[in-house]
């Protein structure tokens, strides 16, 4: 608890049933065999979303639909969720996913879809516009979240705080997302060397000995 030292985990007893929680992650359509793009911004595949919900009254439960930019603010993502809030049979969430949130003043990458990798300001502006979209659309603020990527890190109580958020759905116990992240970075500083190193001889060529030199001395 150490991200919340003012909340005590909920103790139930011993002999209480098990408590399920459905939570739906409600993005854009986008797939994760390829680069990450602001454009793939797609919804409509929630032209489908009451399939699921209909299982879900079936059963009497009630989903927590958390939702990221592109759903919250085209029409055809949100209208069919606002019907179900709207209705008592769901409620409605954020889920941050930092390539495709604005502000976008950071590099699309894998290390960035993390949103715990980005600075402090654009994490917590970026959840900012997050809320303000889905409180326009639907009608009332959101007060729960789930980090895109299960990105939580240090300065995300405070955003979520600040915004007026009261449960967080991101810690994954059994995963630890941290060597994909590193290793997303080790790659991008990868790409960012040779980047610059082609960059600085674009337009000439260079003799077998100059590149010698070059490598020796590091740049």
């Amino acid at each position: 608890m150490a991200f919340y030292p003012h909340v005590q985990p909920v103790r139930l007893p011993e002999a209480a049933r098990p408590v399920l929680l459905v939570v739906v992650d409600t993005e854009e359509e986008f797939d994760w065999t390829k680069p990450l793009d602001r454009q793939s911004t797609s919804v409509s595949a929630m032209d489908h979303i009451e399939r699921v919900q209909s299982i879900f009254d079936e059963f009497q439960v009630k989903p927590a639909y958390v939702v990221d930019y592109p759903v919250a603010t085209q029409e055809q993502g949100y209208r069919p969720l606002r019907r179900f809030l709207d209705s008592g049979r769901a409620e409605i969430g954020a889920h941050l996913q930092p390539w495709v949130s604005p502000p976008h003043d950071e590099t699309v990458n894998s290390y960035n879809s993390y949103p715990d990798n980005l600075p402090a300001e654009l994490e917590a502006r970026k959840l900012q516009v997050l809320t303000e979209a889905i409180a326009e659309r639907f009608g009332r603020r959101p007060t729960i979240y789930k980090a895109g990527r299960y990105g939580f890190g240090p300065n995300t109580a405070r955003a979520l705080d600040t915004l007026g958020y009261e449960i967080d759905l991101s810690p994954t116990p059994p995963y630890d997302m941290r060597a994909d992240a590193e290793l997303a970075l080790f790659l991008e500083r990868i790409r960012g060397f040779f980047g610059h190193f082609l960059g600085a001889w674009q337009g000439r060529s260079m003799t077998p000995s100059e590149l010698r030199a070059h490598l020796q001395s590091g740049g």
